[in-house]
């Protein structure tokens, strides 16, 4: 049986009630802008979006920009254009989900990600060393390995979340695998919000070896042992993304 560790209760996103997390004067992308305001007005489904020049004025975006936006909301179904006639919020169908990266990543910050990614991935890679298969470890190993020798953050960056994705495949508990998918969706929804500055070269060293270990404590089945490294990597990632937002 695995068992939580301890170190749950220290996971604490904000230091002041009220605090965000993020930099007040940090810049907030179109799509991210026109999201957050559909979602903290009193539009509903159906309803009207206010007119392209007043929407512009009140986000402060150019109108090209502002277009660029409601183009991209368009295509995920998240609002209808209809020319003459204006941008009017899309209404629900079945196959909507609550759990849309687009709306959640407009409502929360990568310090609220991270704690988030504390609570479920430690426990999550303590799984995948009980119950994975050679197949799973395979993924794990390969995904690895494409970080390996990497000079290019970004795209050390894609082979980690891929990383992350196989180990959470491998603890073959499907509701842990949804979870772990959302929340790499909504960091990419994060439409130009890192979570913590880098320093290429030795950052790319570090997140190979904190990875490397990670896949290590897998591969032996030590569920306690891969609990402890994946915390201690994310506690490494928080850090440094409190840090950024300070």
């Amino acid at each position: 049986m695995v068992h939580a560790s301890p170190g749950l209760v220290r996971t604490n996103p904000h230091k002041n009630k009220g605090d965000t997390g993020m930099r007040k004067n940090a810049p907030i992308e179109p799509v991210q802008a026109v999201t957050r305001y559909i979602a903290q007005s009193k539009l509903r489904p159906g309803e009207r979006l206010p007119a392209e020049r007043e929407l512009a004025s009140l986000l402060g975006l150019s109108r090209g920009n502002l277009r660029q936006a409601l183009a991209e909301l368009e295509a995920n179904g998240e609002v209808q254009r209809h020319v003459g006639r204006g941008t009017y919020l899309s209404r629900p169908t079945r196959r909507s989900s609550p759990l849309e990266p687009l709306k959640i990543a407009s409502l929360t910050n990568p310090v609220e990600l991270m704690a988030a990614r504390l609570i479920i991935e430690p426990q999550t890679a303590a799984l995948a060393a009980v119950y994975g298969s050679a197949q799973d470890f395979s993924r794990i190993m390969a995904a690895l390995q494409q970080m390996e020798g990497e000079k290019i953050l970004s795209r050390t960056q894609a082979q980690a979340e891929s990383f992350h994705r196989a180990i959470a495949a491998a603890s073959h508990n499907r509701l842990l695998q949804a979870l772990t998918d959302i929340l790499f969706d909504i960091r990419t929804a994060m439409h130009g919000r890192p979570a913590a500055p880098f320093n290429m070269a030795e950052d790319i060293q570090r997140m190979y070896a904190e990875h490397a270990a990670i896949a290590q404590a897998i591969v032996k089945r030590s569920a306690p042992e891969a609990e402890r490294r994946m915390r201690l990597h994310l506690e490494s990632l928080q850090r440094q993304t409190e840090s950024f937002a300070a």
